[in-house]
């Protein structure tokens, strides 16, 4: 999938009557558009990235990713257009082995066996029958990385990393934006700071209005 990302007028509120978290949001990206978004801590960037992929539904405006608006997908068709990568990774592993979890994601995203890569390059143990919530927090954020690699979807969201002194978090996050890009899709990565790796585009988010610091 070449993806393309949509968002206009995007306005966004936790209930009738409250001020909105996300507002009046106007941003367009294509395929092969790696993206940081910075921003403190509730400023906005965990919100518009559950948003971006159909977790959230807009008060105002839309969200599309290649026309559609995720929201009106079931959650099997919605995956392989968006993913979105929670900072508490353990969160998302319902799994006794790293092999089992692997299998569930393949199964989940409809994935064939072409796109399970080693978990070597990822930094985590070669046992795939090790148990992923005894990974620690830098290899549970690096599995995270691995299994959205096997969905393979059109626009990936990760939220927060969890130490961008780790060189080998850096590594991996390098490598996933380099092999994306590569195959025209779109990856955010969201953090309080700019990162030393390679974006096409920083924005900056503050009390839920987004702005560009640097594209190119």
């Amino acid at each position: 999938m070449t993806a393309s990302l949509s968002l206009q007028n995007v306005s966004l509120r936790y209930g009738p009557g409250s001020p909105p978290v996300i507002s009046q949001v106007n941003f367009y990206a294509e395929g092969g558009k790696n993206i940081m978004l910075i921003g403190d801590n509730g400023s906005g960037k965990t919100t518009l990235g559950k948003a971006i992929c159909g977790h959230l539904n807009p008060s105002e405006g839309s969200i599309t990713v290649n026309g559609q608006n995720l929201c009106e997908l079931s959650v099997e068709k919605r995956i392989k257009f968006a993913c979105f990568l929670n900072q508490s990774s353990v969160l998302q592993f319902f799994r006794s082995t790293l092999k089992e979890e692997i299998k569930l994601t393949m199964k989940a995203a409809r994935a064939d066996s072409l796109r399970v890569m080693s978990t070597k390059r990822y930094y985590l143990p070669d046992d795939l029958d090790f148990n992923p919530f005894d990974l620690s927090v830098n290899e549970a954020w690096r599995f995270s990385l691995y299994l959205s690699m096997v969905v393979d979807p059109g626009v990936l969201f990760i939220d927060e990393i969890p130490s961008s002194s780790n060189s080998r978090n850096m590594d991996v996050l390098s490598y996933v934006l380099s092999k994306r890009s590569a195959e025209h899709k779109i990856t955010f990565a969201s953090y309080q700071r700019s990162l030393r790796t390679a974006f096409d585009s920083v924005l900056s988010i503050d009390c839920g209005k987004l702005s560009v610091k640097c594209a190119q």
